[in-house]
């Protein structure tokens, strides 16, 4: 955990954490790439200070006492419009996912909170099906009527393989959370593809503060 906001200094305060997830999903497939999921679930975490480190606990205590031990159980739900030919791997075609939740706290001091993602996918062939363009836009969030009380485990994030690659994973965190990829495939020989990656981010306390332009 390296603090909260894009400014954030390149110093993390390591922990352990143990996680436990119990879920179970209901979906509906209808024509045209039209799904939609409801998924209900249980889920809980403790967090300790690591012991060969400054721990979590000195450098964020506020933050580290909120989230040492959480427990929520929520709902959430998935709309899906998938047009595209090979999901990750398609060569054209769109994909537009929608997402919300609540959560409620079963933890004394966290706040019940809502959550919601919009994701874009977009897949261009620009030469015989083996140089793709890809593109790909997603903003996440949460809201809550004392948004101080969420735990930080439980807010948006950015780094990592998954989202603005060359930093570490959850390096940037807060309650507002935009990605823009842009990503080239090409092949390198018969049996080997390569990739060339854009990816720009950022994450904010509020939608009117996040601004890509802020970026290094």
């Amino acid at each position: 955990f390296y603090g909260l906001g894009p400014r954030t200094p390149d110093e993390d305060a390591e922990f352990e954490r143990e996680r436990r997830l119990l879920e179970g999903t209901v979906r509906l497939r209808a024509a045209g790439g039209v799904s939609a999921a409801v998924t209900g679930y249980l889920k809980g975490e403790n967090l300790t200070p690591e012991d060969d480190h400054e721990g979590i606990d000195a450098m964020f205590p506020e933050a580290y006492g909120l989230a040492r031990i959480t427990r929520y159980r929520g709902v959430e739900g998935t709309l899906t419009l998938d047009r595209r030919d090979a999901a990750a791997f398609s060569t054209s075609g769109q994909m537009l996912r929608l997402v919300g939740g609540a959560n409620d706290a079963r933890s004394a001091g966290d706040a019940d909170y809502r959550h919601y993602s919009v994701e874009l996918q977009q897949f261009i062939d620009l030469f015989h099906g083996d140089r793709i363009l890809a593109l790909r836009a997603c903003a996440q969030g949460v809201d809550a009527d004392d948004p101080a009380r969420i735990p930080f485990t439980e807010l948006p994030y950015l780094g990592g393989k998954h989202g603005l690659r060359g930093y570490p994973g959850h390096r940037f965190v807060d309650r507002r959370a935009l990605l823009l990829t842009a990503e080239y495939r090409y092949p390198v020989t018969t049996h080997f593809g390569g990739r060339l990656i854009l990816e720009w981010g950022s994450v904010a306390s509020e939608w009117g503060d996040l601004r890509l332009a802020d970026v290094d």
